[in-house]
């Protein structure tokens, strides 16, 4: 896994969503960009972990929302 830094041969555009306009979604094109071997991020060719190991906090939290509000529901159902 690599860190590219926006400069010269970086572009994105916006990708519209059906979820949610914060999460930030866009196209990444990369030309001719070279990228300094300190951007490496983890063990070369070994970035699906990397990625793969945010999912379980994005899961953690999502449960936690998720029974939150339905104590909140539960709670103005019995009162």
């Amino acid at each position: 896994m690599i860190l590219v830094e926006r400069g010269e041969g970086v572009e994105t555009t916006r990708i519209k969503t059906s979820y949610s306009s914060t999460a930030g979604t866009a196209f990444v094109k990369l030309e001719n960009v070279k990228v300094p071997m300190e951007n490496t991020i983890g063990v070369e060719d070994d970035g699906m972990p990397v990625i793969l190991s945010n999912f379980n906090h994005e899961r953690w939290v999502l449960c936690y929302g998720f029974s939150a509000f339905q104590r909140l529901v539960l709670k103005e159902c019995l009162l």
